[in-house]
């Protein structure tokens, strides 16, 4: 065996199971002798799972043979937050209960960042960090007591850690408002992509989802993409609101808008692919009033392709679909938004006991089901038409999008509805670059004629408004 090359035990080091039963197997050669260690280290390290506990002892370990850098292409941070008593787990996560979960997760996380700072800036690892909190006898995970919770960091100077190239953190069951999310992306000037990704607190709680999407805008505004950076992608869930209802705005005059925000990043970035699914409001793609059509702040100069996913309702109140004039549950009073002064809640744990008893009253009567013989209205959706005071600008909007994104080479509008009628869905596609649609024509197989005229429409102004360059815009109902 002493005779055997690091090649060869390389090979066999390979072929060893990581465990048998309860034993761990592959790891325990690693103490046979230092070529044994070499040849099982790289199995050994090239993925690791540690919790917060753990930090001191992973440094400890990477810190005692350098080479084990190179080695670790992925992490997974479990950060375990304080246990909580039984008692305690009967109730929402009050003020200071959150504070003091804000605080211990904030220290984990630049203890880690630390630690990750003073590797070779050149590496590659993949980042993924979850967040628990733990219940204090069965160590099982509580959702319940934490779902309208959210961490929060507070504003700091973050360690920048160079060797990431992947970053995730939206595991476990504690989510990090989406502001936060931005703020430690920061930290990492070498990633290839970009993942945020907001579920907002279940229930209609307007106030709590207001507030975040505000602190999403302003770290947003403040953000620079790596140079690296090629993809990015976002992915909102606000409340849900039934189609019989008015939407609330969630832009606040005078402060930035998340959607201008997010344009803005695009052109200031290098990001090839962009996926963006949620509410949004035509902003997203081109600036409300005048602007320099040749300004840099307009043009998508790197964008290849990007996919909008959006909600039928528009982040700042406006319904981009409407329901037929036979449909008993639609007033064509609740197409335009609610008033700004319009009250709203913020979820149990954020106020008094009344607070907490009026903010549940109203989620309810919002979901509450009708009587008239009519499935209830937030399971029934009927939104499914456009509403030109709505679709036409945001039309536009992709036009213009597309005559300022001079690499572009695929794009597609798509909302997040479903109608046995057809699929709604405005793309376009450089020559050369056949879209789903053409393929299915080509090859035989057709797609469905349109068979519901309010689906149907002209968009020939669209190509006039992208120029002559931009010369395929399709749109088809299948």
């Amino acid at each position: 065996m002493k005779n055997l090359s690091q090649e060869v035990l390389s090979n066999i080091a390979g072929f060893l199971p990581q465990r048998h039963g309860e034993k761990q197997v592959r790891p325990a050669f690693a103490a046979v002798s230092r070529a044994w260690r070499h040849a099982i280290e790289p199995f050994t390290f090239a993925f690791l799972r540690i919790t917060s506990d753990d930090l001191d002892e992973f440094e400890s370990a990477f810190a005692r043979s350098k080479a084990r850098y190179r080695l670790l292409r992925r992490l997974d941070v479990d950060i375990l937050l304080p246990t909580c008593s039984d008692e305690a787990c009967a109730h929402y996560e009050t003020a200071d209960e959150r504070a003091e979960n804000d605080k211990v997760a904030s220290q984990y996380l630049l203890t880690l960042l630390r630690i990750l700072s003073q590797w070779p800036a050149d590496g590659n690892l993949w980042l993924f960090i979850s967040i628990y909190s733990l219940m204090a006898e069965s160590r099982r995970v509580l959702e319940e007591r934490y779902k309208y919770s959210f961490i929060h960091l507070p504003a700091m100077t973050w360690p920048v850690v160079p060797c990431v190239t992947v970053f995730w953190s939206q595991g476990g069951t504690r989510r990090l408002d989406p502001g936060s999310q931005v703020a430690l992306t920061a930290a990492f000037p070498r990633l290839n992509k970009i993942d945020w990704s907001y579920q907002g607190a279940r229930g209609y709680f307007l106030a709590l989802s207001r507030q975040h999407l505000q602190g999403f805008a302003n770290a947003v505004a403040d953000f620079q993409p790596p140079s690296s950076c090629k993809s990015l992608f976002i992915r909102l869930e606000l409340p849900d609101t039934p189609h019989k209802n008015r939407l609330p705005d969630f832009t606040n005059p005078g402060q930035v808008s998340l959607c201008d925000a997010l344009r803005t990043i695009v052109a200031r970035s290098n990001i090839q692919k962009i996926h963006y699914a949620g509410p949004m409001d035509p902003t997203l793609l081109w600036p409300r009033g005048p602007s320099e059509e040749g300004s840099d702040d307009n043009t998508w100069k790197s964008v290849e392709d990007f996919r909008i996913d959006f909600e039928p309702g528009g982040i700042s109140g406006q319904w981009f679909f409407k329901g037929l004039p036979t449909d008993k549950l639609y007033h064509p009073s609740s197409d335009l938004p609610l008033p700004h002064d319009t009250p709203s809640h913020f979820p149990p744990g954020y106020g008094s006991k009344d607070d907490d008893a009026r903010a549940l009253a109203f989620a309810k009567s919002i979901n509450a089901h009708l009587t008239d013989g009519y499935c209830p209205s937030h399971i029934r959706y009927f939104r499914h038409h456009p509403r030109d005071e709505a679709i036409v600008p945001l039309l536009e909007a992709f036009a213009r999008r597309l005559a300022h994104a001079p690499s572009i080479r695929c794009a597609t509008l798509e909302p997040q509805i479903f109608s046995a009628e057809g699929a709604w869905h405005v793309s376009y596609h450089a020559p050369g670059d056949a879209s789903y649609y053409d393929k299915r024509l080509v090859d035989g197989s057709g797609a469905r004629p349109l068979e519901n005229p309010c689906l149907a429409r002209d968009f020939s102004f669209v190509r006039a408004i992208g120029g002559p360059a931009r010369s395929c815009s399709t749109c088809f109902a299948v």
